[in-house]
């Protein structure tokens, strides 16, 4: 059980952040560059950049922040305008996607919670261009970075603003470089950014993450072998009698290994019976004690690692049973005899 629990306690990471990851970058983040202005432009800069040998889509965004500031406590957050389109899509943090709204804005979950603010109250805010009032037009888990979302259209009229200062284009693989530098050379233009080297820092941060994981499964299964192992060797330590007298009658060294192994395969079977149930509360705890206004991480187990689980326990109990074979086959029946006798 022990053993389970710290096992899925360590792949529960591993699974919530590869759900996490593959959300953001394959459904959310569904573009190949993000094109970030010095400023507001003007939206006809949207064909020529589309007019870009190369660029497939391309769709505008308004990139800002909010403050958002309730009974003396103020948070703060990304802000995306955008329209319905598909290169940046709104999903929660169970896969569900979200349109755009026609009115108002959609806030995090988790902000929403800490202001105590509910759908359709209305709120106040602050930007860049001072404070507005908004309502809310729904409140969603989002994983990763939580994020503000609201339609663009409506945003630069809340704003008070002409304009965009972000596009996001669907290039052709090929392309890519020639683009990002015909694009750099936009005397408006702030940055460009691709999407594949920011996957690939974020995955070059979680290097680190993955080798803790690695040696938090090492000990599971370090703890699980040595538990088996102690149980079982304990167990034939305080049988020898009844070990001998069956070798006495005729037992085979292969038939009693073999009563070993049920044995220990019923208490590995209630151990994972027990140790499942326990490890998936006890992961759901763990992750959500890491949970925080600035990130969410989705509580995610794959079917995959509770097989793996499985299958690692019983190896372990398999391994663990091998010195206690040993020591049975290599029993000395006579001496064990003597013992009991004096």
């Amino acid at each position: 059980m022990a053993s389970i629990i710290l096992i899925l306690n360590s792949m529960v990471f591993v699974d919530s952040m590869d759900f996490a990851i593959n959300l953001q970058f394959n459904k959310i983040l569904n573009y190949d560059m993000e094109v970030k202005f010095n400023g507001f432009v003007n939206e006809s800069v949207l064909k020529d950049v589309k007019s870009i040998k190369g660029v497939r889509d391309a769709y505008p965004l308004i990139d800002t922040w909010i403050l958002i500031e309730k009974g003396g406590i103020s948070k703060s957050a990304s802000l995306i305008g955008l329209e319905n389109q598909h290169l940046y899509n709104i999903y929660d943090s169970e896969g569900n996607i979200h349109m755009p709204p026609p009115k108002g804005i959609i806030l995090p979950k988790i902000l929403a919670s800490n202001l105590s603010i509910i759908k359709k109250e209305k709120i106040e805010f602050f930007t860049e261009f001072g404070k507005r009032r908004i309502e809310v037009y729904d409140t969603i888990q989002m994983p990763l970075t939580p994020a503000c979302y609201a339609n663009i259209h409506e945003l630069q009229k809340i704003l008070g603003v002409e304009g965009i200062n972000t596009i996001v284009l669907r290039v052709d693989d090929a392309s890519k470089d020639y683009v990002k530098s015909k694009l750099e050379s936009y005397d408006d233009v702030l940055r460009v950014d691709l999407i594949e080297g920011i996957k690939d820092d974020i995955l070059e941060m979680l290097a680190f993450f993955y080798v803790f994981i690695f040696f938090s499964l090492l000990f599971g299964a370090s703890l699980g072998f040595a538990s088996i192992f102690n149980t079982t060797t304990v167990n034939i330590l305080e049988r020898r009698r009844e070990i001998a007298t069956l070798k006495m009658m005729g037992y085979t060294n292969k038939e009693l290994s073999y009563v070993l192994m049920i044995e220990n395969t019923i208490a590995g079977v209630l151990g994972i019976v027990i140790g499942l149930p326990l490890g998936y509360i006890t992961s759901y705890a763990f992750l959500n004690s890491f949970q925080s206004e600035l990130y969410y991480m989705p509580f995610v187990i794959y079917p995959r690692t509770y097989i793996l689980t499985v299958v690692l326990v019983f190896i372990v109990i398999v391994l663990s049973l091998i010195p206690g074979v040993r020591y049975i086959r290599k029993m000395d029946i006579e001496k064990v005899t003597k013992e009991v006798v004096s």
